[in-house]
């Protein structure tokens, strides 16, 4: 049956990436493609699962709602560049700054009022993709139009933190800051994987600032609609654009000014595949070069069997975690809001492995904490946190304790003698995640509770996941998730990821202090009370890091992934540097 399948998938995404025309016959470039070769270079073809339509990367494209960048947002790093640039580990050295600020120094000063200034002096020579010379100016004006409250884009990290951005010379960077900020010496561009939180790009003035002044409230007066951001888009980065095909694709030439030296490949392809089958075919099929987060574990196993012409990369960064509804008139059964111990008794009547094994393949990474394993501190944080190991006798221990009794055929009943309905929900997309669904269901269910599997639609509205009963499935395990100004409701038109509404004034002290933080040992410090606090109060059971598989051909040289989701660059963020094996 799967071979079947699999060569019909091949048949679809041949005649798929065929339609596209595979930009690399003789002609398509010239450079050597290693040292010391002269052959003319084939084009790289990058696959993602969808084509974006904002390649700035700061999700201003399409005004307020309707922020276009995905997941792996290819153009917001190729076609980008910012002051600052991280590798796998998250370790940052300068890109378009000369250097970066240093803390407690004339380029990184904290003031008595809690306020902050960092200057950054820009590498010489700098030029946009049209030639222009890249001045402090555009980034002064980078920060004019992210700024602005009717683009969208004004409380985003770390536009929220800053108050003013000056240019005293063409080289200069000053940036006031709010409040003191632990990244504001690494203002980086697009780091791929969602993480933009130190995503600072310049634009163009010389292109966007007659625009930007002449903006209307709708239609195509409007800067966010501007063609600029994808079909005339002018950035810095290694590549620049060549032609832009909505839906479908988009073409990059090797730009030579590039300030950390012209890429080594001539022209990029890159393309969307929507359906997991069909880009598993065409990889396999040959018709892939990179493919840019497109699998999961499953996929990513088959390839590694099945594909001797390429390499699998596996990026254990995902987080599952189950939410708790946490609202008592919401709640079912009412007690896992009002009552730990409840929580804790589910927290151990699930065997994490089981799903762990389903849904990653053996390539996830099992954990307790929210701080993920590859962190330096990570060990600190581990020995602190309360732990909820596979155990029935301790969950039958605290179901008594909160007043739950057993029935004659089993079945767990709440403090009213009502049989204990939990409702267990995922959100639609991906079938790992259905699996873990009904792995974690069925295993409440022979210990007793009646555990309701669900799930839930992909397009549904916010509201009605804020408001679902039991728990939810979601993949932001962070413990930032937890404070209360991240709780949807009306007045947040129910954007927020605290979607069970959990609320203590004691984590929210903690959570401002700790984005306020710039001193690394204080960060670790209140990383551990953080941890300590949300591990043993359990508004989420933190189930484990699951994997997703990026791949490339043997031939391609330079891609890496990242080690750690915080901070760390997006795998294209070296392209300059892939080549071809002669």
């Amino acid at each position: 049956m799967r071979s079947l399948r699999l060569v019909t998938c091949l048949l679809m995404g041949s005649l798929v990436l065929a339609a596209c025309g595979r930009a690399d016959a003789p002609g398509a470039g010239s450079a050597a493609s290693g040292p010391g070769s002269a052959a003319p270079q084939r084009s790289l073809v990058m696959v993602a699962s969808q084509v974006p339509t904002d390649f700035a990367a700061k999700g201003l494209a399409g005004g307020v709602g309707a922020a276009t960048g995905v997941a792996e947002n290819i153009p917001g790093v190729i076609l980008n560049a910012a002051l600052a640039i991280a590798d796998e580990r998250a370790r940052v050295s300068p890109y378009l700054a000369e250097s970066l600020p240093q803390l407690n120094s004339d380029s990184w000063q904290l003031f008595p009022d809690g306020t902050m200034e960092t200057t950054y002096r820009l590498k010489p020579n700098l030029v946009w993709h049209d030639g222009q010379p890249l001045t402090a100016e555009d980034f002064a004006f980078a920060w004019e139009v992210y700024a602005t409250p009717e683009y969208g884009v004004d409380r985003s990290i770390p536009i929220r933190f800053m108050s003013s951005v000056a240019a005293p010379d063409p080289r200069t960077v000053v940036i006031q800051w709010r409040q003191p900020w632990a990244d504001a010496g690494i203002l980086q561009g697009e780091q791929g994987g969602g993480s933009t939180t130190t995503s600072f790009p310049p634009l163009p003035r010389h292109i966007l600032e007659d625009a930007h002044l002449e903006s209307t409230g709708t239609g195509e007066g409007f800067l966010p609609n501007n063609p600029f951001w994808n079909a005339n888009f002018v950035g810095a980065g290694p590549y620049k654009l060549d032609s832009y095909n909505p839906g479908v694709s988009i073409e990059g030439l090797a730009f030579k000014a590039h300030i950390l030296g012209r890429p080594r490949i001539d022209r990029v392809s890159i393309r969307a595949i929507a359906d997991v089958n069909t880009a598993l075919a065409a990889t396999v099929a040959g018709e892939v070069d990179f493919g840019a987060d497109l699998f999961r574990a499953q996929e990513g196993l088959i390839l590694e069997r099945d594909w001797a012409d390429g390499v699998v990369l596996w990026e254990a960064l995902g987080s599952r975690t189950l939410q708790f509804q946490l609202r008592p008139d919401l709640a079912s059964p009412p007690e896992i809001a009002t009552d730990v111990r409840v929580r804790q008794a589910i927290a151990h009547a699930i065997d994490k492995r089981e799903s762990f094994d389903a849904v990653t393949g053996g390539r996830g990474i099992m954990s307790d904490t929210r701080t993920h394993p590859g962190e330096e501190y990570h060990p600190l944080v581990d020995r602190e946190v309360t732990k909820y190991p596979h155990d029935p006798r301790r969950t039958q221990q605290l179901l008594e304790e909160a007043g739950f009794t057993r029935s004659s055929t089993g079945r767990w009943l709440d403090t009213r003698g009502e049989p204990a309905g939990l409702p267990i929900w995922f959100t639609g997309g991906s079938s790992l995640f259905e699996q873990e669904n009904a792995i974690i269901a069925d295993q409440l269910k022979q210990f007793g509770f009646e555990a309701i599997p669900g799930r839930f639609p992909s397009g549904g509205s916010q509201q009605d996941r804020a408001q679902l009963p039991g728990m939810l499935a979601v993949g932001s395990g962070q413990f930032t998730t937890y404070h209360s100004a991240n709780i949807p409701g009306p007045e947040t038109r129910w954007a927020g990821g605290n979607r069970g509404g959990y609320s203590n004034p004691e984590l929210d002290r903690l959570l401002d202090l700790l984005e306020g933080e710039v001193v690394r040992d204080e960060i670790v410090r209140l990383t551990i009370q953080i941890e300590r606090l949300v591990s043993s109060e359990l508004p989420g059971i933190f189930l484990y890091w699951h994997s997703r598989a990026w791949n490339h051909v043997n031939v391609l040289k330079g891609p890496t992934v990242r080690q750690v989701p915080k901070g760390a660059g997006s795998p294209m963020r070296n392209i300059h540097e892939w080549y071809w094996e002669p």
